[in-house]
């Protein structure tokens, strides 16, 4: 087993060693900066990621638009978050939606998890 935690896009181990993280498993699971991750290597390859510990969450409501061909989120601090276009795809919200999102409440990181989408 290895663990890790989720930077947005990989697992960094504590010997900074990246393993991406599938799009649809942060999307499913989601997601959100400083998530704790195990990770199990299959004798075939595969890899099967395992949350083992939320990082501090908290909600805020956001409206998607996009930035440079990717979705991102204003929130109304003024503040830009990336989403997973998984997870916009997934839910089919569409730019200027309000969305309801996740982020790690003691981080800076601008990348979060999107809950659901309030048409």
């Amino acid at each position: 087993m290895i663990t890790g935690m989720y930077d947005g896009s990989c697992m960094i181990t504590i010997s900074e060693e990246e393993y991406p993280v599938p799009a649809n498993y942060a999307s499913k699971s989601m997601l959100v900066p400083g998530d704790k991750l195990k990770l199990a290597i299959n004798k075939d390859g595969s890899m099967i990621y395992k949350l083992i510990q939320q990082a501090p969450r908290t909600h805020i409501m956001v409206i998607i638009h996009k930035k440079n061909n990717k979705y991102m989120a204003l929130g109304a601090d003024n503040k830009n978050y990336s989403l997973n276009t998984a997870a916009v795809t997934f839910f089919k919200a569409q730019c200027g939606d309000e969305v309801c999102m996740i982020i790690n409440q003691n981080s800076e990181v601008n990348h979060a998890a999107l809950e659901c989408v309030l048409k």
